[in-house]
């Protein structure tokens, strides 16, 4: 059923109500649509951008709830609920994304990219850096190169004031990916730091590498080279 329904998703490109429609007249009343259906759709909402957002949310709820509380369902689940969680990050619902992922992670407790998630919405959320580290850890311990994973735990070391750490994971990051995320928080280490130099080193290269959309990044990195300009 997936593959029809991401046939006629696709056939109504950038319309899901439309889609919804088409897959109505097809499959009958949502109510009997299974839970791989309604991912497409929700799917195709989010592919909406911001208006989207609230109904792909609605979507995904509730397909989560029409899949079996069973073992044998907990990847089906576990991947439904950080889809939901992602949904919920770009609408600013940060501690609904945290309470999903938390769901997530009780069925696929070693999945990377949900402890990476977890560690970060529990850090700068929750404010709790060190409740979160040990996830942020583990994550980097199944990727240890994936960049946003380093940046994650780079950036929890440093709100523990743990610097050498924080510095140590932040250098890999970047390594494997250089973006304005990664080398903003080395910056932001090595001013905590005192390397007033380097730290501006590296904002200018941050600031090299900003792309579109990054406008609160910006405000950031522009505030930053404002203080450390005035040392």
């Amino acid at each position: 059923t997936a593959v029809w329904t991401q046939q006629v998703v696709a056939g109504v490109e950038g319309d899901p109500a439309e889609a919804e429609n088409r897959i109505r007249a097809i499959a009958g009343p949502s109510e009997d649509w299974d839970p791989w259906m309604l991912m497409a759709v929700a799917q195709a909402w989010t592919g909406r951008g911001t208006p989207g957002l609230e109904r792909a949310a609605e979507v995904l709820g509730t397909a989560i709830t029409r899949l079996p509380d069973s073992p044998e369902a907990a990847g089906a689940r576990s991947l439904l609920r950080r889809q939901l969680g992602g949904v919920l990050v770009s609408l600013d619902r940060a501690e609904d994304a945290l309470n999903v992922f938390e769901q997530a992670l009780q069925d696929t407790p070693r999945d990377p990219e949900l402890l990476n998630n977890a560690a970060f919405l529990q850090a700068t959320l929750l404010d709790d850096p060190e409740g979160a580290l040990p996830r942020a850890l583990a994550a980097v311990a199944r990727m240890p190169d994936n960049w946003a994973f380093l940046d994650t735990a780079g950036k929890i070391c440093g709100m523990l004031e743990r610097w050498e750490d924080a510095e140590a994971f932040l250098r890999r990051s970047i390594a494997a990916r250089p973006r304005a995320t990664n080398t903003f928080h080395l910056a932001e280490i090595l001013s905590a730091t005192g390397r007033t130099r380097d730290a501006m080193r590296e904002l200018e290269r941050a600031s090299e590498l900003l792309e579109s959309g990054e406008d609160d990044l910006r405000t950031r990195i522009d505030a930053l080279a404002d203080e450390l300009a005035g040392r």
